[in-house]
C-alpha cells in the first residue's frame, strides 16, 4: 500500500496499475464486504454440517485398509532391501511403515496430484 502511493521515481518502472486505477478499483463497499463474506461463511458452515452428518459417513476400518496395503509395501520394500534385512526390518517396523504409509505417504500424494 506504501508503495502503491509512493512517487519514487526509481519505483515508476515497475508500476504495474496507475495510481488513479488503484484508487478506483475498489468500488465495494464496506456492507458490501460484510455482507459477501457473511453470506459465504454461512453457506459453508450449512455445507459442512451436512456433509459432516453421522448420517452420511460411511464407517471406514482403518486397520483391515492398512492390512490391504500390506502386500503393495511389502513388494516395494523387497524390491529395494536384502532379503534377509528385510525379514527382520518387517518384523521390527512393519506396523510403523503401514501406518506412515496410510496416514502420511498417500495423503500427500493425493494432495500433490490434486495439484
Amino acid at each position: 500500500m506504501l508503495l502503491d502511493h509512493s512517487s519514487l521515481d526509481w519505483l515508476e518502472k515497475y508500476r504495474i496499475n496507475e495510481p488513479e486505477e488503484i484508487k478506483q478499483r475498489n468500488k465495494a463497499t464496506i456492507p458490501q464486504v460484510v455482507k459477501a463474506v457473511a453470506t459465504q461463511q454461512l453457506i459453508q458452515t450449512l455445507l459442512g454440517w451436512w456433509w459432516l452428518d453421522p448420517t452420511h459417513i460411511d464407517e471406514v476400518d482403518h486397520v483391515q485398509t492398512m492390512l490391504g496395503l500390506y502386500r503393495p509395501v511389502s513388494f516395494l520394500l523387497q524390491c529395494f532391501l536384502d532379503a534377509d534385512y528385510y525379514q527382520t526390518f518387517m518384523i521390527s517396523n512393519g506396523p510403523r511403515i503401514l501406518s506412515a504409509v496410510y496416514w502420511w505417504i498417500l495423503p500427500t500424494l493425493q494432495f500433490a496430484v490434486a495439484l
